[in-house]
């Protein structure tokens, strides 16, 4: 079984998390630490993955989610805590972006962390 958990390890970056197919570097803010440009795969859910909030008074306001996939070691091995805020930023050229979110739920498998993000919109 080891050496299929070694290939898996091997295609992370190579096959999951390649950024000429499916990946984009992005920077990542978690818990105190810096994560510099590491490949990273944001879904955004679908309209149906959005949930109205009716605790708020404010009409129209909307929980957005995405789903984020990197590898455990480009985080230094960590793994992310439910509720704990995480800050993804893009950077091209000298324009830079910067989201933030609350992590909902996170997996780990294989070195592969699979995390559901949300944030107010």
């Amino acid at each position: 079984m080891s050496g299929f958990k070694d290939m898996v390890a091997n295609d992370i970056h190579k096959v999951f998390l390649n950024v000429d197919e499916f990946a984009e570097k992005r920077t990542i803010k978690y818990a105190g630490q810096v994560y510099e440009d590491i490949p990273v795969s944001l879904q955004e859910l679908d309209e149906s993955g959005r949930q109205q909030l009716s605790d708020d008074h404010a009409q129209g306001l909307h929980l957005r989610g995405v789903i984020l996939l990197c590898a455990a070691k480009d985080l230094g091995g960590r793994h992310l805590e439910k509720d704990d805020p995480i800050e993804i930023i893009r950077r091209k050229g000298r324009m830079q972006s910067s989201k933030k979110y609350t992590i909902a739920s996170s997996a780990c498998e294989m070195g592969m962390i699979e995390a559901k993000l949300v944030a107010v919109k």
